[in-house]
């Protein structure tokens, strides 16, 4: 099923192409793909990079008690 997006829908339907091959382009560039629980999603680099970060935290041995 396919989506409308009002501001261009009164655009040539070349015209509409274009349009969305530069969105997709443009997100593309900054989002990272991510796989949970089998869907894949995509992710801002950002966000990407802050789950990385996490993750180190979590996966290094435990040096202090809390």
């Amino acid at each position: 099923m396919g989506m409308v997006i009002k501001s261009i829908s009164n655009l040539p339907y070349e015209e509409q192409e274009d349009c969305l091959e530069q969105l997709a382009s443009s997100l593309s560039k900054n989002l990272k793909p991510i796989e949970i629980d089998g869907e894949i999603y995509h992710i801002p680099s950002e966000v990407q990079m802050l789950i990385d970060s996490l993750w180190d935290l979590v996966e290094k041995p435990k040096d202090k008690k809390y």
